[in-house]
């Protein structure tokens, strides 16, 4: 007679947990899904400069811009500032400007050639040069704001969350006045390449001798409504 050893018990299937996450009140699961997506990129879908601040040069398209945003840019604010809409601004800008240039580059020439008047020359040179800087850096720093506004460009994020102001500080449009400071003529011709972008969206198509700078026949890029 065999003798056989019961077999040991087999435990019963563990059954499967289902955990429900209900969200909270009044906030759907797919706006939390949103909110996360946009917490952790939040800089994904805001607006940008078409080029950047350096690419004055970076392509044949840009040349036209980037000469007259070096060579010229009382010029260029007054072309930009017309096609804002500002009637009368670019002859008004182009020839306070280049009286200002033109005197105190006279003055300072001068300075060097004139003993008897040489402190005097060189000091109203200064002065009026320092004019001429400060005005054109001021009428670029109000453009950069203005196209800012006109293509919904957001300002840098600031740290104290004064981005939305619209004034002149350390933390609301520090970038534009960086732009301006340190490169004006790069910053100016970054504005007018935004300004002056065809609608297929790569060249620049700009007209020197245009008071707008607008060449007839194009079709231009369009802000977002």
């Amino acid at each position: 007679m065999s003798y056989k050893q019961p077999l040991a018990p087999t435990a019963p299937p563990a059954e499967a947990v289902v955990v429900t996450v209900e969200p909270p009140s009044g906030r759907t699961t797919a706006d939390e899904l949103r909110m996360g997506a946009t917490a952790m990129a939040p800089d994904q879908h805001e607006r940008k400069f078409q080029t950047d601040v350096c690419d004055s040069f970076n392509h044949s398209d840009y040349l036209g811009t980037g000469l007259a945003s070096f060579c010229c840019p009382c010029h260029m604010c007054g072309q930009l500032m017309e096609k804002q809409g500002h009637r009368g601004r670019h002859r008004c800008i182009t020839t306070c400007c280049g009286l200002l240039f033109v005197a105190s580059v006279v003055l300072l020439v001068l300075s060097a050639f004139l003993r008897a008047c040489a402190s005097s020359a060189l000091a109203v040179g200064a002065v009026l040069a320092g004019i001429f800087l400060l005005g054109l850096y001021c009428i670029g720093w109000s453009l950069r704001r203005r196209i800012r506004r006109k293509w919904g460009i957001p300002s840098p994020r600031c740290a104290y969350g004064l981005e939305s102001l619209d004034v002149c500080c350390w933390c609301a449009g520090c970038d534009d006045c960086c732009c301006m400071l340190w490169c004006g003529p790069c910053a100016l011709d970054q504005l007018a390449r935004q300004e002056y972008l065809a609608s297929n969206g790569y060249s620049v198509e700009y007209d020197f001798y245009a008071t707008t700078g607008v060449v007839p026949g194009v079709q231009y890029a369009r802000p977002p409504v």
